[in-house]
């Protein structure tokens, strides 16, 4: 019976041991995710306006403004001056219809898109006087 005894405890304490080696190993670290990018604003159309003028004349008779843009987010807005306004968006393109009073003075009007990665580059949106 002692013969017996020392077969079966010999294979459980290998077992065991082999179990705390294992534990003691580091895990395996998942590799680090991908940077995440701000967007940029590659462009603006048209670049500017003169004071009053409609630009991009949509059906309704509001201005609109596009933008060329990369690494944007579904969530993305964009920033004229201090107004944030809702964007359309599609692939490397957003666009925005702009409210008259925004653009009804000479002015040099900062626009940069605003999403949860961060905020773009700025781009100038000049109005020039009539």
């Amino acid at each position: 019976m002692n013969i017996k005894l020392a077969f079966l405890a010999i294979p459980l304490l290998f077992v065991a041991g082999c179990g705390e080696a294992a534990k003691e190993k580091p895990a395996a670290t998942a590799p680090p995710p991908a940077a995440v990018k701000p967007p940029t604003l590659i462009s603006l159309s048209p670049p500017g306006t003169v004071a009053g003028q409609k630009f991009n004349v949509q059906p309704d008779g509001s201005s609109a403004l596009g933008m060329g843009v990369k690494d944007t987010t579904k969530d993305a807005v964009v920033v004229f001056g201090t107004t944030v306004l809702q964007a359309v968006h599609g692939p490397d393109a957003m666009s925005t219809t702009v409210p008259a009073e925004l653009f009804s003075k000479p002015a040099t009007i900062p626009v940069f898109i605003r999403d949860s990665t961060g905020e773009s580059n700025r781009i100038d949106f000049v109005v020039k006087p009539k």
